[in-house]
């Protein structure tokens, strides 16, 4: 819900605070932050929300009356010279005003708006069930990434071992000359 409400803004005492750290430059990046940070920068999310802004755009325009219409029309000036083809008689002005009354005698307007309000109710549902997504894979990669970082440390580890094992066995391959089938075979475990 945190990351659906504007930030509120800040409190004076708040204002003189230091700016917070970017994501970049901490030490350690928590799932909070990851999470914060990868569903505040999603285009995904940011599309998601202008469907639920323009379906609520949508359900003001259906709310409102339909305008009238007035069309004002003239016929028969004599603009061009006269001749038996080209006939013209007194000018004629018209001028029509239509009401629109099918919203309110149909009821066609407040079937707009309920249609309009199922429009938003969807389209705010597929933006929880995207962040709801957007989240669950912000944290599967956060922990996929934390695992990775544990499995090369224990590698690191490994090797370091490895190494000293291969010191030693080339300390007692000097001592003995059967041994340099063992130095061969703990350098190919540290490779």
């Amino acid at each position: 819900r945190f990351l659906v409400d504007p930030v509120p803004a800040p409190t004076p005492d708040r204002a003189a605070a230091e700016p917070p750290v970017p994501i970049a430059e901490r030490p350690v990046v928590t799932l909070p932050d990851a999470v914060a940070e990868c569903a505040l920068n999603s285009l995904r999310l940011k599309a998601g929300i202008e469907r639920v802004r323009t379906a609520q755009a949508d359900f003001v325009s259906e709310s409102l009356i339909p305008n009238p219409q007035l069309m004002a029309d003239a016929q028969l000036l004599p603009l061009s010279g006269l001749s038996f083809d080209h006939q013209a008689g007194p000018p004629q002005y018209d001028a029509a005003l239509t009401v629109p009354v099918d919203w309110f005698l149909f009821g066609k307007r407040v079937a707009a708006r309920a249609a309009a309000k199922l429009a938003i109710d969807a389209a705010e549902a597929e933006y929880a069930d995207l962040l709801r997504r957007e989240i669950a894979a912000t944290v599967d990669v956060f922990y996929d990434a934390l695992e990775a970082d544990i499995a090369v440390r224990l590698a690191e580890q490994d090797v370091a071992a490895l190494k000293e094992l291969e010191k030693s066995a080339l300390a007692r391959a000097k001592e003995d000359a059967k041994s340099s089938v063992e130095v061969r075979r703990v350098r190919l475990a540290v490779l």
